[in-house]
C-alpha cells in the first residue's frame, strides 16, 4: 500500500460531511483495509473485518484505535459493505413514495405481506422498507436550515457592456465571498475578481456546455457540499441572501432545485418560495442553487447528457429547457422565490449577439440591491411570536 493511498484514510476525525472540523483536538487513524465511511459526522465507521463482532458492523473511532486486526493481512472474505457513505438511516429516504402495493413474503411463515412502495430513485422502480433501508442510493430527506456548506461558480462570457464586476460586488455583499470563475476566451477579469480561482476555457463552448462542466467541477471538487450555486454573470443580488437562505432552505423535503431569480412568468402575490411547472423546461437559469442529491443526478443523467449530441440550437444553449425538463422527469420539484431575490440585467454577450432582455427574461417584482433580506427572517419570526401568544 502506498502512501498515497493510506493518505486516504489517515486523516483527521471529528470532521463533518461539511469538511468543518468538530475538534482541533481529533485523533488520527491509521490506515485500515476493512475501515469504511459511514457517518463521519458521529465518528462512526462500518467494519468489513468477520473476526470484529459489533452492532450492524459499526464502530467508533474509539475501537478502530485500539482494534490490532489492521496489522493483519486483509482477510480473504470481508462483511458486503451496504450502506452509502455518509449515509444516514434516521428517517425515511428522498426517493421513497406512495404505497402501491403489497407482495407476499416469500420467507415468512403464514400469510405474510409486505408493502411495496414507489421509488422515485432513476434506477428504481419501487421497493420495501427493509430494502431502502440497506439501499446504497438511500438519500437523507432535505430539511430546513440544513445549508452550511456552499460551493459557488459564476459563468462568464465576453460583453458589449461587461457585468462580472458588478455581479461579483453583489454577490459579496449578499453574503458569498468564495467564487469561482468559469470564463470563455476574450473575458476581461475586472479588478475584484483578481484573487479569485478561475477555470479557462480553451475555446468557446458555449453557454450548456459551460454551465454543465462548471457544475462538474463544483461537483467533483466539493463532493460533500449542501448546495451547488451556479450564477450568470448578467446577475445581481439584494443583501444579506446567504443568511436568509440557510434559514428557509430547503422549501421541501425533496426537490430538484430552487431559484432566487424570478422571472416575470413566476411572479405571484405571495412571498417565499413557491413551486412552479418544469414540464416544458424553466424560465431564467440565473441563480439554480441545487442539493447535493439533485445535482448528482442532474449530471448523470442520459438525457442531460444527451443534450449536447442532439438538442436543439446544436446543443449549446437551452440551460432553463435542460434542467426544467430533467426535474419533471425525475418527479422532482422546483422552486422559485417571489419577490425576486435577484436581477438580470444583463444586455448582450458575444455568443447571443443581438439578443436583448425584456418580458420573461426579467424579474417585475425584485426586491432592489439595498434590500435586506434580513427583513424576511424578521418578519416571520414575529408572525411565528403573534402566533404563539395567548388571546387577549
Amino acid at each position: 500500500m502506498t502512501e498515497e493511498v493510506r493518505g486516504r484514510w489517515d486523516r483527521p476525525l471529528g470532521v463533518n460531511r461539511h469538511g468543518v472540523p468538530m475538534s482541533a483536538l481529533a485523533p488520527r487513524l491509521t490506515y485500515c483495509h476493512s475501515r469504511r465511511e459511514f457517518d463521519s459526522r458521529a465518528d462512526t465507521f462500518f467494519c468489513a473485518h468477520p473476526k470484529m463482532h459489533a452492532d450492524r458492523g459499526l464502530v467508533t473511532a474509539e475501537v478502530c484505535q485500539v482494534c490490532p486486526y489492521w496489522r493483519d493481512p486483509p482477510p480473504n472474505q470481508q462483511r458486503p459493505y451496504v450502506a452509502m457513505s455518509g449515509a444516514r438511516r434516521d428517517g425515511l429516504c428522498m426517493f421513497l413514495g406512495e404505497q402501491i402495493d403489497l407482495r407476499q413474503c416469500g420467507g415468512c411463515r403464514g400469510n405474510i405481506q409486505i408493502k411495496v412502495f414507489d421509488c422515485g430513485h432513476p434506477l428504481h422502480e419501487e421497493t420495501t422498507l427493509q430494502n431502502c433501508s440497506t439501499c446504497l442510493h438511500f438519500e437523507e430527506r432535505l430539511q430546513v436550515e440544513l445549508v452550511r456548506h456552499w460551493t459557488l461558480g459564476v459563468t462568464t462570457a465576453p460583453r458589449r457592456h461587461p457585468t462580472l464586476e458588478r455581479c461579483i460586488t453583489s454577490l459579496q455583499h449578499a453574503g458569498w465571498d468564495s467564487v469561482r470563475i468559469f470564463a470563455e476566451p476574450g473575458v476581461e477579469l475586472p479588478v475584484n475578481a483578481k484573487g479569485l480561482p478561475v477555470t479557462w476555457r480553451e475555446s468557446t463552448v458555449g453557454p450548456w456546455p459551460n454551465w454543465y462542466l462548471s457544475l462538474t467541477e463544483l461537483y467533483l471538487r466539493e463532493p460533500r457540499a449542501d448546495a451547488y450555486f451556479l450564477v450568470q454573470d448578467d446577475t445581481i443580488f439584494c443583501r444579506n441572501l446567504r443568511r436568509m437562505l440557510e434559514k428557509t432552505l430547503w422549501p421541501a423535503e425533496k426537490l430538484g432545485l430552487v431559484s432566487v431569480f424570478c422571472p416575470a412568468p413566476y411572479a405571484h402575490g405571495e412571498r417565499g418560495f413557491r413551486r412552479v411547472n418544469s414540464s416544458l423546461g424553466l424560465f431564467g437559469a440565473q441563480t439554480y442553487i441545487f442539493p447535493n442529491a439533485a445535482a448528482r443526478l442532474l449530471l448523470s443523467h442520459p438525457e442531460v447528457i444527451a443534450h449536447r449530441l442532439r438538442g436543439d440550437t446544436d446543443g449549446v444553449a437551452l440551460i432553463d429547457v435542460v434542467v426544467g425538463e430533467w426535474a419533471s422527469k425525475e418527479r422532482l420539484p422546483v422552486y422559485y422565490h417571489s419577490p425576486s431575490l435577484a436581477q438580470h440585467i444583463g444586455d448582450t454577450t458575444t455568443i447571443w449577439g443581438d439578443a436583448q432582455l425584456r418580458g420573461r427574461r426579467t424579474s417585475r417584482d425584485f426586491v432592489g440591491e439595498s434590500f435586506d433580506a434580513v427583513t424576511f427572517l424578521a418578519d416571520e419570526d414575529a408572525k411565528i411570536k403573534a402566533a404563539q401568544e395567548p388571546p387577549q
